[in-house]
């Protein structure tokens, strides 16, 4: 039997119950807090997912899903599972024209991991805040320098999390990435 409340990686972020995207069920909670590793992306056309993911790399014999997991995570790809649980999202910071942007920073493409969720106290602390119904968003910040990293010509590169319950929201401090402008940034910039 499949989950009625799972999206396909290619559907919109609305929630059919609701028409909220972010929006959380049981089983998004389930798989957020089993999981091996957590992807956060935000894409330049501004739709944005979290990816829980169970992986087999860290494993040294073959491993064999079971029927929990496989409904938890029923994405496939190679040897490991997914479940994409889509949500808003909102980058800003300085551009790449040097401006600031506090809304929508121009084809921005925003990605961090967590590759051992299980062992990253602050993940687990957020999952275990997580109830059924919260909406969640993620909120990136590009170049949230001070003066010593621009002197070194570095940037710092930041990932929130929100979480709404009802009239009452939250902010958790996920990631933070400190390195040279390259590829290799939390946020970077895609084709105009």
């Amino acid at each position: 039997m499949t989950d009625p409340h799972h999206t396909e990686p290619d559907q919109t972020c609305i929630d059919t119950d609701t028409g909220e995207c972010g929006r959380l069920h049981t089983t998004d909670i389930q798989a957020l807090r089993r999981a091996d590793s957590v992807c956060f992306h935000t894409l330049p056309d501004g739709s944005a997912h979290i990816d829980a993911l169970l992986t087999t790399w860290a494993h040294p014999t073959p491993r064999i899903f079971t029927t929990a997991e496989q409904r938890l995570f029923p994405d496939t790809g190679h040897a490991d599972r997914r479940r994409r649980i889509p949500v808003t999202a909102a980058v800003v910071g300085f551009g790449q024209d040097g401006r600031w942007y506090e809304r929508g920073l121009p084809a921005a493409i925003a990605f961090a991991m967590i590759h051992a969720a299980g062992l990253d106290d602050v993940w687990c602390s957020i999952v275990g805040f997580l109830r059924t119904g919260d909406v969640l968003s993620l909120r990136w910040r590009a170049g949230n320098n001070n003066q010593y990293l621009r002197e070194a010509d570095l940037h710092r590169d930041e990932l929130r999390l929100a979480i709404r319950r009802g009239q009452r929201g939250w902010t958790f401090l996920v990631d933070i990435a400190t390195g040279p402008d390259n590829t290799a940034r939390m946020i970077r910039w895609g084709p105009a």
